[in-house]
């Protein structure tokens, strides 16, 4: 996916490239799009025991460091994912993975909101990202993680 859109990418593809016969990608898997929602499982589950292992930075959440680090790392893949439909579904089912991050780290820390309220958050997260991914990143990493933890800390206080 880092070079191609999801619906150019074969079940031939992903056997080549990970060096095993279809018939081994086939004896896990049913569809590709089994391969996908695996790897988004594996996804939440890596990244929320790394994010909530990090130690808090200037009482800023992990998963804000974590997310503004992947977006910069992923920068060609999430220009690219929001010019086809397939990618758009892919940045969704991400985006939905953030949310639950953030959710369970703000638990985590004695600050419960609703979904509503966690879902406009997160919107408003993003949104910030993507203006920093659509103007090239002209801020570093470090400034951008401060400018969300900001956002987050008026958002969330009590």
């Amino acid at each position: 996916m880092q070079t191609r859109d999801w619906a150019d990418i074969s079940v031939q593809m992903i056997a080549d490239r990970a060096d095993v016969a279809r018939s081994t990608f086939y004896a896990h898997f049913q569809t590709k799009q089994d391969l996908l929602d695996a790897g988004f499982a594996m996804l939440g589950g890596d990244v929320q025991a790394q994010v909530l292992t990090m130690p808090m930075r200037a009482g800023r959440l992990a998963s804000i460091d974590w997310l503004v680090s992947h977006v910069r790392d992923s920068r060609e893949f999430m220009r690219r994912a929001k010019e086809t439909a397939a990618g758009q579904v892919i940045q969704t089912r991400f985006r939905r993975t953030v949310v639950g991050l953030l959710a369970e780290e703000l638990r985590r820390g004695g600050r419960v909101l609703d979904e509503a309220a966690l879902v406009f958050l997160a919107g408003g997260i993003f949104a910030i990202v993507e203006e920093w991914n659509t103007k090239g990143f002209p801020d570093d990493p470090e400034s951008v993680a401060v400018t969300l933890a900001d956002v987050v800390t008026r958002y969330t206080a009590a």
